[in-house]
């Protein structure tokens, strides 16, 4: 069974490809190491789920659009930070992947 927390031997499916990216090098977040996220990183750490996530990717050249979902259209666990701040009418809560 492949992992899906991302680490060795996680896989993800590319839908309408037919094919798995297995052992993907994913990079540190952008944000993780910045001050303003330091907390948040630390302490408010989640897992989002998705139906699937478009990227870009570059072949001979050209750029296209490539769609990245489970197989069976089972959702897809990505990590993801959260933050709740009191508004002037009501508490916001937000996320990001």
């Amino acid at each position: 069974m492949p992992r899906m927390d991302g680490g060795p031997g996680a896989c993800a499916y590319v839908a309408g490809r037919g094919q798995a990216l297995c052992d993907v090098q994913r990079p540190r977040g952008e944000f993780g190491g910045q001050l303003r996220f330091r907390e948040a990183f630390q302490n408010q750490r989640c897992v989002i789920p998705l139906a699937g996530s478009w990227e870009w990717s570059v072949r001979e050249g050209v750029k296209i659009q490539v769609r990245i979902a489970r197989r069976h259209f089972e959702l897809l666990p990505v990590a993801g930070l959260w933050n709740c701040v009191q508004t002037l009418d009501r508490p916001l809560k937000s996320c990001m992947i």
